[in-house]
């Protein structure tokens, strides 16, 4: 089992749900429209922001990392990058 999964079991067995911000990521690697992306990435920020995390992995960072390589823009695999990274600092 990778970190990813790890990370998603715990948060689920805590009693959350991560359906939605996984959904919202499957759905960024589809997009080609980078406001649009920008727009869903801003929900996605939102919604995963209050999910318990630990030792340092930021859910929704890692849901970003994980699907951006899925991306058929490479812009909006830039942009989910460079959010993932940008909410690694703020939990920093």
């Amino acid at each position: 089992m990778n970190k990813y999964q790890r990370t998603k079991d715990d948060i689920i067995a805590r009693g959350y749900s991560v359906e939605d911000v996984e959904n919202l990521a499957k759905g960024l690697v589809l997009i080609n429209d980078l406001e649009l992306a920008q727009s869903m990435l801003k929900t996605l920020v939102e919604i995963s922001s209050p999910l318990p995390w630990r030792h340092d992995r930021d859910f929704g960072a890692l849901v970003l990392q994980r699907y951006s390589m899925e991306a058929v823009s490479r812009e909006v695999s830039r942009v989910m990058l460079q959010q993932a990274v940008e909410k690694c600092h703020l939990v920093r």
